[in-house]
């Protein structure tokens, strides 16, 4: 079961119809935008739908009722696109997952075409919706800053948690949640409580990313540690480190070439270090954090919040 089917039957599919209908205009407007809607539609088509997810959660929370109204949809859809634009300016970077997308851009033989894409994304996405976007889109690009300069052979557990926090929990969660109460009208101790339950949440959501970009599908694991991307799970790995498991991170951590064989070993030094049952101490201490913060919901019914809840993190 994924995020999406805990929301209200037919919000997210009303998200979904917002963005068919911008991007069929964006196409009719000016043919050559065919490659790149055609692109989006598959990013799109692809993604969890998080942050509408969580969006329209927050609207129902704060005290709407009813069919989802279109000012909401669009603000979900707004979000939705931000994302997108994000995943494929991080895909670009990785190079690997990009490097076969870019090709089916005509003309186009680089990766800077996919940065391009990430910037039409972003684009599209305060046309969406003017306004909306604004508080998330510093946050998420001081995460990104804040990652982009981190050196991983260096990072440190703290430092780690804040790429997290400004880099996903909370325009992943926390803000999603905060605009649909804001559309519903809900009160300043509603919108507190979407805080305190949404970075936890967000936090435990993008550590819980970590690790299974590491340990979940075989095929889809090698990116984080070929990048070197500086992740708690890896900062953890380095703190809890004896000299030889300092070594192979350092050697192997960051190798645009690591093999499945070097990142089975990398992935026995984060399992023998303590790093990845640190990383899931982490997870539940955030999932309480979360769940305490219902209480401040009061008469709300909170029931979808703690779906929720449950779906993003102990997902496989």
């Amino acid at each position: 079961m994924s995020v999406v089917g805990v929301v209200q039957d037919g919000d997210v599919a009303v998200v979904d119809e917002v963005l068919d209908e911008f991007l069929t205009e964006r196409e009719m407007w000016l043919a050559e935008l065919a490659a790149p809607v055609r692109l989006l539609r598959g990013f799109l088509g692809s993604s969890r739908k998080v942050a509408a997810t969580f969006c329209a959660a927050g609207w129902r929370v704060g005290g709407g009722v009813g069919a989802l109204p279109g000012e909401v949809a669009r603000a979900a859809a707004a979000l939705e696109m931000f994302h997108v634009g994000a995943r494929v300016r991080d895909e670009a970077a990785a190079g690997i997952p990009a490097a076969r997308r870019v090709l089916l851009i005509e003309g186009a033989r680089r990766t800077d075409a996919m940065v391009v894409l990430g910037d039409l994304a972003f684009a599209w996405a305060a046309d969406l919706a003017p306004g909306v976007l604004s508080t998330m889109r510093s946050e998420a690009l001081v995460g990104q800053y804040l990652e982009s300069v981190a050196d991983n052979a260096s990072a440190d557990v703290p430092r780690a948690l804040k790429v997290c926090a400004y880099r996903s929990a909370k325009c992943t969660v926390e803000h999603p949640l905060r605009v649909g109460a804001e559309y519903a009208h809900a009160d300043n101790e509603t919108l507190r409580a979407c805080s305190a339950y949404g970075v936890p949440l967000g936090e435990a959501y993008r550590l819980r990313d970590d690790l299974l970009a590491v340990f979940g599908d075989p095929g889809h694991d090698l990116v984080d540690l070929r990048i070197g991307r500086p992740t708690v799970l890896l900062a953890a790995a380095r703190r809890l480190a004896d000299a030889d498991q300092h070594k192979l991170l350092d050697d192997l951590v960051g190798d645009p070439q690591l093999d499945a064989p070097d990142a089975a070993r990398l992935r026995a030094v984060l399992v023998e270090t303590g790093a990845r049952r640190t990383v899931e101490l982490m997870i539940s201490h955030r999932c309480r954090a979360a769940k305490a913060a219902l209480a401040g919901f009061h008469s709300a019914d909170t029931t979808m919040l703690r779906q929720l809840l449950n779906l993003a993190t102990h997902r496989e």
